[in-house]
């Protein structure tokens, strides 16, 4: 059974909303959630406790993330930030996901991706730029419904979500990027 680690750094109390507590919501109404973990960083240190503890398949990190001299960090409840060094140094768990989703604006450029690589991800689906949080809220759950419930893999899956929001709606803000071993992969719609 493929089973998903979400990790949610935004703060409720400060943005009175939540992308990743609503996906979290929509998974309990998928009836998923022998599948999926919830667990909310307080912090950076927290964080870095709960992502040496993730053992799953899967791991979904919400929040907010920045692009600033040509360098891509998360960015903690706080508002401090997490750069790709401290990922390399401070995730030292052996039961590393196959698939990593960022859920955080301008979190889906190179050095990040590469980062999450070379610790041993497979596939990285992260925003380019920034995206609006009803987009995520609307687009993740249906990805995570194809491949948790449907078995779908991440690239179909990946492919089905974003291809159905987009005939939907159109446009999906941030343009989400789905990475396998580090390589863009583009997606036809046909």
């Amino acid at each position: 059974m493929s089973t998903l680690s979400i990790i949610d750094l935004t703060s409720e109390k400060q943005e009175k909303m939540s992308e990743t507590w609503l996906l979290w919501e929509l998974i309990r109404i998928f009836e998923l959630t022998k599948e999926v973990e919830f667990s909310y960083a307080r912090g950076k240190k927290h964080f870095f406790e709960l992502l040496n503890h993730v053992n799953s398949n899967y791991l979904h990190i919400g929040g907010h993330g920045v692009r600033e001299n040509g360098r891509t960090y998360l960015v903690t409840p706080r508002g401090v930030y997490i750069s790709t060094e401290e990922i390399k140094e401070n995730w030292v768990c052996n039961c590393i996901p196959e698939l990593v989703v960022l859920s955080a604006c301008q979190s889906g450029h190179i050095d990040l991706v590469k980062t999450l690589v070379e610790k041993g991800v497979r596939y990285v689906i992260a925003p380019l730029y920034d995206t609006y949080w009803e987009d995520a809220a609307v687009y993740l759950p249906f990805f995570y419904k194809l491949l948790l419930s449907e078995g779908k893999t991440p690239r179909v899956s990946y492919r089905n979500s974003i291809c159905g929001y987009k005939e939907a709606f159109r446009k999906i803000s941030g343009a989400w990027r789905f990475y396998e071993d580090g390589n863009f992969i583009s997606v036809d719609c046909g």
